[in-house]
């Protein structure tokens, strides 16, 4: 029982002080995405620069997370090196999913738009 709890510890440990190396890198926020179908022009417009920050910012973050990983890298633990590598492909999904909800955001758009021709 011991031994479980002292490994517990020291694995929360070894992801704490993961977080703690990468967290000086700020992670955005992914923007909201408005309903194609029903949102205006001006609010399409203010959503496309809105995931175009997010993506600049992602890519920021994602460069940040990597030269963390970098400066561990002789260092790190095993457990560290996979914190850093999941919390770099958590941001590399996100912003994917962030663009994918725009695009098809702008289809329903055009979709409306074409319709109400």
């Amino acid at each position: 029982m011991k031994l479980t709890r002292i490994m517990a510890i020291a694995l929360t440990m070894s992801f704490s002080s993961a977080f703690s190396l990468a967290a000086d890198c700020t992670k955005p926020t992914a923007p909201d995405i408005p309903n194609g179908a029903t949102t205006s022009e001006k609010n399409m417009l203010a959503a496309q620069e809105d995931v175009k920050d997010f993506i600049a910012e992602g890519r920021q973050y994602l460069s940040c997370v990597k030269n963390k990983e970098a400066e561990l890298a002789k260092d790190a633990s095993t457990e560290e090196r996979q914190a850093i590598v999941e919390r770099y492909n958590a941001m590399v999904d996100k912003m994917k999913t962030a663009s994918n909800q725009f695009n098809q955001a702008v289809n329903e758009y055009q979709k409306n738009l074409e319709e109400a021709e």
